[in-house]
């Protein structure tokens, strides 16, 4: 199984190349932290839409997180790296999707769906004899 992938992007003003990756345990804690921040920051919002706390705590942390590398320019100005929430909001949504399937691809128990057969298996301890 590949551990990265890189997706490239251009649509004549957004060019992107962008560098996914196999969670380590650090970038699983990046998303962590990610998620605990945005929580917070809904919170200080009023009326969080639907779009922008689901985009703030799932989309943005698995993406920032899942990703080693972003070369991204707008208009030809580079982009900052990480990318802040704003920012990345703003970006084409070709170019979000490519790079959320990329990542899910790596790191497809993000999802939250997959089940892991061992988990599912009755754990049992030494056997107590009487």
């Amino acid at each position: 199984m590949n551990t990265s992938k890189t997706i490239t992007y251009n649509d004549g003003r957004v060019t992107a190349e962008i560098e996914t990756a196999q969670a380590t345990v650090l970038m699983s804690m990046t998303r962590t932290r990610l998620i605990l921040e945005a929580d917070e920051a809904i919170k200080g919002v009023e009326k969080p839409t639907f779009e922008i706390s689901y985009l703030r705590g799932k989309m943005y942390p698995d993406i920032i997180a899942g990703t080693l590398k972003a070369d991204i320019s707008i208009d030809g100005k580079p982009q900052e790296w990480p990318m802040a929430f704003e920012d990345f909001i703003q970006l084409p949504d070709a170019l979000v999707q490519a790079w959320e399937k990329s990542v899910y691809a790596l790191n497809a128990h993000w999802l939250g769906a997959v089940k892991d057969e061992d988990q599912e298996k009755k754990v049992t301890g030494p056997s107590k004899e009487s």
